[in-house]
């Protein structure tokens, strides 16, 4: 339900029955129909993670839900969007995260936690004002940094370069190895 919060009169009520691809339905294995999380997305939409498996993208002028995002295999429980409204990255239940591109709804990235395995772990997520990374926590109290774009050459190659566990080589293996 949208509120308009001056007054606490209902707006409108968002039940995807009116939209092009429907509303949050019930799965099979899933206790009921539910919407775990909503985010804002821009002026005119909401984006819904839900216990079916998917999101949904709802313009609130009209209450209409306009596209559904698949690709979870287990309940969404949380969502958030990149500030330029581009990009949206959900957690699952199933200890994934996928980050979507909004313009075609279509996964960019599935990012996993392997630090835990039995599944039901469920991520909060906050994506970073820059777009760039985002915060979650772990199963273990900690807070993890996921980068969401691709690195460029430079950076890629000072990551490799702090990051790298053998040693440099000398300038007789360099000339051996013609590097």
């Amino acid at each position: 339900i949208v509120w308009d919060l001056a007054t606490g009169e209902q707006i409108h009520r968002l039940t995807g029955l009116a939209g092009g691809v429907g509303g949050h339905l019930f799965a099979p294995g899933v206790r009921g129909v539910g919407v775990n999380e909503i985010v804002p997305a821009g002026n005119q939409h909401l984006l819904s993670a839900g216990n079916d498996r998917t999101l949904l993208l709802w313009d609130v002028v009209t209450s209409e839900s306009v596209m559904r995002l698949t690709g979870h295999s287990s309940p969404v429980a949380s969502v958030d969007l990149t500030p330029d409204g581009q990009r949206a990255l959900s957690g699952a239940y199933d200890d994934s995260m996928i980050l979507w591109d909004m313009a075609t709804g279509e996964p960019i990235r599935r990012f996993s936690f392997g630090s835990f395995e039995g599944g039901g772990f469920i991520p909060s997520i906050a994506i970073h004002p820059s777009g760039q990374t985002a915060l979650t926590d772990d199963v273990d109290g900690s807070i993890i940094e996921w980068q969401l774009a691709e690195p460029s050459p430079t950076e890629l190659i000072d990551w490799i370069a702090g990051n790298r566990t053998l040693r440099e080589l000398t300038c007789l293996e360099r000339e051996t190895f013609r590097i």
